[in-house]
């Protein structure tokens, strides 16, 4: 990925932002318009599906403002989106061998007409291996110069960090009792009552010498601090997983004050630590697929629909159940039946993904 000095520094700001800031339609377009001027890109969008929080998904787009109504009126018929769904994997136009076929061509026609591309890039939102929606970036002008290689690096590097920031907004807001804060060498300042008894667990009482593994515990979270603190940031890099006793504890990690500033000083707060959830296998329950209660799914509907969510072929689906792919269709068809929906792509778009009530 080849990058001007300016480019290369408006990233690092994106990714920051992406950390600090709330997941809103405002902190997308300020992202998008980044990715667009690394890229030499001109338009930008982020699709989401349908979550706990909206009873519509969620479609952000820089794209002229005549066009987002008309591609909404033939999303179902988008043969990337369509590309996506079933591999879940991201797509790029011109690199489609059959992107030019004859039943493309209507959904081509009508999107050109509003906004006339040379190329456009989609890449899957996921939590997990949860397909959630998707980034898509293009270029104006029939006759501007198709992605290159690093064009496409850099859409690859920022997208992750994206589907990072839409997972850490399916959290509920943070409480007094699963927070803490830190100084710059990992030390425990002030503590709520859950995240104590977390903290305790995992390091020991303050005053008494700590074991072996409680300090190797201890040096693991302040390494995640540290570079936290000062990068270089990556997808993942605001969590810590620590186990003791087979159980796992994952936090999260922030910084005290936006902005990417803190006070490298001992006994001063540089970073707030939340307890996201304690991870228990032997304690671990069956959940419940999305909507489940509304269609009355069976648990072998429900384990179907979360390999379409997954990218994943009938075949695929049917040698992880270890069960034949003509009883993955028939049980294809029964969730078509329950829903409403007829093909993969209408399923993705409309239901709620398996783990909308995902935690990190």
């Amino acid at each position: 990925m080849r990058l001007s000095a300016m480019k290369a520094t408006d990233l690092r700001r994106a990714v920051r932002s992406l950390y600090e800031k709330p997941f809103c339609e405002a902190l997308l377009l300020e992202v998008a318009d980044i990715v667009c001027s690394a890229m030499d890109a001109n338009y930008f969008s982020v699709f989401i599906t349908s979550r706990d929080e909206y009873d519509q998904p969620v479609f952000v787009s820089i794209n002229p403002d005549d066009f987002i109504p008309l591609y909404l009126s033939v999303a179902k018929e988008d043969f990337l989106t369509r590309a996506v769904v079933h591999s879940g994997r991201g797509c790029v136009l011109k690199r489609m061998p059959d992107f030019d076929c004859p039943e493309n061509h209507g959904f081509i026609s009508v999107v050109q007409s509003a906004r006339p591309i040379s190329d456009v890039a989609y890449l899957p939102i996921k939590t997990g291996r949860t397909l959630r929606g998707y980034c898509a970036s293009a270029r104006a002008g029939l006759g501007s110069p198709i992605f290159s290689d690093d064009d496409l690096d850099v859409f690859e590097f920022i997208v992750p960090f994206i589907n990072d920031a839409f997972a850490r907004s399916l959290l509920p807001p943070p409480s007094y009792e699963d927070m803490a804060y830190v100084d710059c060498l990992g030390d425990v300042l002030c503590a709520g009552p859950r995240m104590g008894d977390a903290l305790n667990e995992l390091f020991g009482p303050v005053s008494p010498r700590l074991g072996s593994e409680a300090s190797h515990r201890k040096k693991c979270f302040r390494e995640a601090l540290g570079l936290f603190l000062r990068g270089p940031l990556r997808p993942g890099v605001d969590r810590a997983v620590l186990s003791v006793r087979s159980r796992h504890y994952v936090l999260g990690l922030s910084t005290y004050k936006p902005g990417g500033f803190f006070v490298a000083q001992e006994g001063i707060p540089c970073a707030a630590v939340r307890l996201i959830r304690i991870v228990d296998p032997s304690a671990s329950t069956r959940g419940r697929d999305g909507r489940a209660e509304n269609f009355a799914f069976t648990p072998r509907e429900g384990e179907v629909i979360r390999g379409i969510f997954e990218g994943k072929s009938n075949k695929t689906i049917a040698y992880d159940l270890r069960i034949d792919e003509s009883t993955v269709k028939r049980y294809t068809h029964n969730i078509y039946e329950k829903t409403g929906f007829s093909s993969r792509v209408e399923l993705v778009l409309g239901l709620p993904p398996p783990d909308s009530r995902l935690q990190l």
